[in-house]
């Protein structure tokens, strides 16, 4: 056997609600996958009276084995899955609970060395590896008094995380609420006898967390294919309408109280934690992406609302995840940790289907951009609150009750009701708002002054004019979104529409050329650019993409690769009343340079907005 990857996710996941290991292996080829011989039944036998189902292949071998050895080294483990890999009959996903991460990785290297000489007929002794690992176990253990403290936080439910720097050297709790200890506040606990520093340790987080608090600030985490960062935006202006300092981690970076803390694309896992860890933070709203869930977990073990736009084809192909169905499954970790209500699109059957995986007691709201909807009908006579659009209006269903919030021609960011992706992102903020205790007046408020900008909302929906030619600029990079703004455009436009795209490269070719496809039917001319290859040769991207357009469209299109050179020839084609539009540019800033020299005051006031 050979490892291909591992990883460690440190969050609730795909494969359980604790920590575990998550390791890709590859068995050898020129052994057959299954029976394992009785040589493995014996081993497992003599570890832990442990069996295999008959089908079992040497990945459930080496993942018993693995289990075993961390607990004959006195580290529990509770969870153990092995999973084939899409169309590769000899790669598995093996996930693997664990307390301690080395003693994990080096009962898993163990454990497959052993089952390699299993399967090999070769005699297989497990004293050394327990041996090996038992010592291990005896270093870096917690003493007394981190053990205690970590005992009465987990009682009370108290977040408890340790810190990069060696002081201080734990948090407990999240945000504002949160409060920190020092060695020295350990350091005594650790001299006392072991009930003694329990006992201590109870009593002092009831001083520090009185009347049952357990240290957490409100979180709000967004999740779906497309519409993330903008409905985590929406939500964190109103929050600090209602003057929470509210900490927001998006694709465009880390904001706590408006300002930026760190910048790039904070959608995973030490993003959450790094906005959860900021002491001025009231309150926190969590873009929460794929990537991050798949690579560390959730940066939280649980959020009071979770909100799920949406389901599409994106990513697939990538870390095990080869169908919207298992895409759909990945992004069900955000909806699961939901502990008071979960905001579900009520036209999208994936997000519709986490219902019934909600913890007990938590709401569901729905949202919908179609007030007939036949799920949002049932939810509605069955009492159930929603947030959806009727004769332009945004409405509000609770407790029987219907009534208008805001007609959605009043709110800037759907550009006078062309941007109906942004209404759609509206009813989900607004409803998340209302499943965290907060009155729809608060959503109106912030829905009728949020501004989708390059200052508040970059590279989403952002509407520029030079020279009398319109330029909108988004960062779509699937084909939904992609569709999506097609329709925003031809909406806006009077003209002929133009368009300067891209995708990244590391997806699928079917993708590539589904992305053409909507391009090629939706735009008059098209130029394809390259920017993130992503392991593709230079101009692969590109003539996929122009593969897919030729089949459905038939205007002027061709591939430049240079962002700049791309924005310049398409500007050059454009009348007054024509429409150009930017998508999946990593900044304004491509655009602003080729501006400045034929549009210098429409250049500046760009520049403006992004600084």
């Amino acid at each position: 056997m050979k490892l291909l990857e591992l990883r460690f996710l440190r969050g609730p996941n795909r494969y359980a609600r604790q920590p575990c290991l998550m390791a890709v292996i590859e068995l050898d080829h020129g052994l057959p996958a299954s029976p394992l011989p009785a040589a493995a039944t014996l081993l497992l036998s003599a570890l832990a009276g442990q069996a295999l189902p008959r089908d079992a292949t040497p990945a459930h071998l080496a993942g018993a084995l693995a289990q075993c050895l961390q607990r004959a080294a006195g580290c529990t483990t509770g969870f153990r899955s092995v999973q084939q890999e899409h169309g590769l009959p000899h790669r598995c996903r093996l996930a693997l609970g664990y307390q301690r991460e080395e003693l994990a990785e080096s009962a898993l290297e163990y454990a497959m060395q052993l089952a390699d000489h299993v399967m090999q007929g070769q005699a297989a002794d497990a004293g050394p590896a327990l041996s090996s690992l038992r010592l291990l176990a005896k270093q870096h253990v917690a003493g007394p008094g981190a053990a205690a403290i970590n005992r009465a936080a987990l009682a009370r439910r108290i977040p408890s995380q340790p810190l990069s720097a060696p002081e201080p050297l734990c948090q407990l709790g999240w945000g504002s609420r949160q409060h920190r200890l020092h060695a020295a506040d350990v350091a005594e606990l650790d001299r006392m006898p072991a009930q003694a520093a329990r006992q201590t340790a109870s009593a002092l987080l009831d001083t520090l967390f009185p009347s049952g608090s357990d240290g957490r600030i409100p979180v709000i985490a967004v999740a779906g294919t497309n519409g993330k960062t903008t409905t985590t935006r929406m939500i964190g202006h109103a929050l600090r309408l209602a003057g929470l300092r509210t900490g927001i981690a998006t694709t465009e970076g880390i904001h706590v109280d408006g300002q930026r803390i760190d910048e790039g694309d904070c959608t995973g896992y030490w993003s959450a934690r790094m906005v959860l860890e900021a002491a001025q933070a009231d309150a926190a709203v969590l873009e929460t992406a794929r990537g991050g869930l798949l690579k560390r977990g959730l940066g939280f073990d649980r959020c009071d609302v979770a909100v799920m736009l949406n389901v599409s084809a994106d990513h697939l192909g990538m870390d095990g995840v080869h169908t919207v169905a298992e895409l759909a499954e990945v992004k069900s970790v955000v909806a699961r940790s939901a502990r008071r209500a979960a905001v579900l699109n009520a036209e999208d059957g994936h997000c519709v289907a986490m219902r019934t995986r909600l913890g007990r007691g938590v709401e569901a709201i729905y949202f919908s951009m179609d007030h007939a909807a036949p799920v949002l009908l049932r939810h509605l006579a069955e009492g159930g609150r929603a947030v959806y659009l009727k004769e332009g209006r945004m409405m509000l269903a609770s407790q029987g009750q219907f009534d208008p919030l805001l007609d959605v021609k009043s709110m800037p960011a759907a550009l006078g009701g062309h941007a109906m992706h942004n209404v759609a992102n509206a009813l989900a903020a607004t409803a998340a708002l209302i499943g965290a205790g907060h009155a729809p007046e608060l959503a109106v408020a912030a829905l009728s002054s949020f501004v989708s900008d390059a200052a508040g909302n970059p590279l989403r929906a952002n509407l520029f004019e030079a020279g009398g030619i319109a330029i909108l600029v988004d960062y779509a990079h699937n084909s939904a979104a992609c569709a999506s703004l097609v329709k925003m455009a031809r909406s806006l436009c009077s003209g002929r529409l133009r368009a300067v795209v891209t995708v990244p490269g590391d997806r699928r070719d079917c993708d590539l050329a589904d992305i053409g496809r909507v391009c090629g039917a939706g735009f008059d001319e098209l130029l394809v650019y390259e920017a993130e290859p992503r392991g593709r040769p230079p101009g692969d991207t590109a003539s996929r993409l122009l593969a897919g357009a030729r089949e459905s469209g038939a205007g002027w299109m061709e591939a430049e690769p240079d962002v700049r050179e791309a924005l310049a020839r398409m500007l050059a084609r454009c009348q007054p009343g024509d429409m150009l539009v930017f998508t999946c540019g990593g900044s304004l800033d491509d655009l602003i340079a080729v501006l400045r020299p034929l549009f210098p005051v429409a250049a500046q006031a760009i520049a403006r907005q992004v600084k």
